[in-house]
C-alpha cells in the first residue's frame, strides 16, 4: 500500500491481511519475499473469489437460514390454499383437534390467580 494510507479497523485490509498471512503461512514464506510481494498481494481478491466459488461448486456455500419453499405439486398447492381459506392452521373457540383440547390460556390465569398473583397484589 501507500505510506500513511493505513486506516485502522479496515475491514476491507485486515481481511486481505488475514488471507496473505494464511497463504504464507501455508507457503512457508515471509510477507517481504518477492512473489509474495509482487505477485500473491496484488491478486488476493481473486483468490478470495476463487475460493468462494470453489466452495460453492462443491456444494459448501453458506445455507441461507430459511426454509425451503413448500412443494410445488398442484394437489399440495390447492390443499395449502384451502387449509389458508378456512384458516386451518388457527386455534379457534369451538374447535378442537381432539377430544382432549384444553383451554390453556384460561387455565394458566386461573393458576396464577390463585396462587401467585396473590402474593404480588
Amino acid at each position: 500500500g501507500l505510506a500513511g494510507a493505513f486506516s485502522e479497523g479496515d475491514l476491507v485490509q485486515e481481511f486481505f491481511n488475514r488471507l496473505l498471512e494464511a497463504i504464507t503461512k501455508h507457503k512457508g514464506t515471509e510477507f517481504g519475499e518477492p512473489f509474495i510481494r509482487n505477485v500473491i498481494s496484488r491478486n488476493l481478491h481473486h483468490f478470495a473469489r476463487l475460493k468462494s466459488e470453489w466452495r460453492a461448486g462443491v456444494g459448501l456455500a453458506p445455507r441461507s437460514g430459511r426454509h425451503k419453499d413448500p412443494h410445488a405439486n398442484p394437489e399440495v398447492r390447492t390443499l395449502l390454499r384451502v387449509y389458508a381459506d378456512h384458516e386451518l392452521h388457527y386455534r379457534r373457540p369451538g374447535r378442537s383437534l381432539d377430544d382432549r383440547d384444553v383451554n390453556d390460556f384460561d387455565r394458566g390465569i386461573n393458576s396464577l390467580r390463585d396462587t401467585k398473583l396473590q402474593k404480588w397484589i
